[in-house]
Parts: structure tokens; sequence; C-alpha cells
């Protein structure tokens, strides 16, 4: 079963650097996941007026107010079928800054 990044992408999947190939080729039937670490060179949010927006997006992972610079932190991929049987994968980000925030995606 090819992933969901080789179907999206096709003959041009070949031609990404054989890590990149390898990092995005995780399927629910694969039982492997992709976990790294790193650090953000600069964490950084638009003017003051969007904050409340960015402060909201705390209630489902999808947006923070912290900023910062060398911030450290982890990525963690799985993938797996949800509830209506369509592949999926996880894009799990953690950042380090005074509080921990996560930025979560899903893509299928």
């Amino acid at each position: 079963m090819s992933s969901i990044y080789q179907r999206a992408l096709g003959s041009e999947f070949a031609k990404l650097h054989p890590q990149i190939q390898r990092r995005f080729s995780l399927t629910a039937n694969g039982g492997v996941a992709s976990i790294g670490r790193g650090r953000m060179e600069r964490l950084w949010h638009g003017r003051f007026y969007t904050l409340p927006f960015l402060y909201i997006g705390t209630w489902r992972s999808i947006m923070f107010p912290e900023h910062g610079r060398d911030v450290p932190f982890t990525i963690q991929n799985y993938a797996y079928r949800d509830a209506l049987e369509r592949e999926t994968v996880t894009w799990v980000r953690t950042f380090d800054t005074h509080k921990r925030r996560r930025f979560d995606a899903y893509m299928i």
C-alpha cells in the first residue's frame, strides 16, 4: 500500500531525497512511526490583535501565542485509519516554550 503522500505526489515522490521518502512513506499497515527532535530557529506571531485568536487556538492545539528563538520541539507522525476508514497521518508537534504547547495536524 502506498502512503497518502506517495499517492498525492505520484511519480514526483521518487525525486525526493531517500530520507524524506522514508519519512513520508508511513501507512496504517506499516507499523512504523516517525519521531524527531529539533530546535525551531524562530517562533513568532502577528500583531497584538491576533493574540485572542491564537489563545482560542490552544483549545484544539492548532495555534498558540508563544514566541521565542531556538525553541526545542519534538514531532511525532503516526499513520492510522480514522473512523471513516480513511488513511490518516498525524503531525503532533510539541514546543517547549515557557509553557509547553502543541500544534497538531491531521493529513487525510
